[in-house]
């Protein structure tokens, strides 16, 4: 019986901490999507940042004239450029490693959805998955 009430408890205090990373991950989405539209430089513009249950999904407008998106130009090699680059910022930024660790323990993953205004889009979807499996050298 012990060990039944042990096993419930342990269960309440897991459900309990990922509920808590939740709220976090919600009010960080929050917070960060208030500041839109945000410039990113280079005839790119954060418009909206949201979640749903898998996805943090940032929505990045490019320049018409600048930018042709296309899902044809998403490699391998890009997103684990682009999972890298995340990575290696939560070495030196106590925010990100938080946001980080927030997707990794919810395993939630990533979208940037790029989009112009004259049509084309181009979604580069980083899996949960991939943030535990790209190694940052120190």
């Amino acid at each position: 019986m012990k060990k039944l009430l042990l096993f419930f408890a342990i269960v309440a205090l897991l459900t309990s901490c990922n509920s808590v990373t939740e709220a976090y991950l919600e009010a960080d989405v929050s917070a960060s999507n208030k500041q839109c539209p945000m410039s990113m430089g280079n005839g790119l513009t954060m418009t909206k940042i949201e979640k749903d249950s898998n996805y943090v999904i940032y929505h990045v407008e490019g320049d018409s004239d600048l930018y042709q998106f296309s899902n044809d130009l998403v490699t391998e090699n890009m997103k684990d450029e682009m999972v890298y680059e995340m990575l290696s910022n939560a070495k030196k930024d106590a925010s990100v490693k938080k946001f980080v660790d927030a997707l990794i323990k919810l395993h939630i993953g990533v979208v940037y959805h790029y989009y112009t205004s004259s049509g084309s889009t181009m979604d580069v979807v980083l899996e949960s998955e991939r943030f535990s499996s790209v190694e940052v050298a120190e």
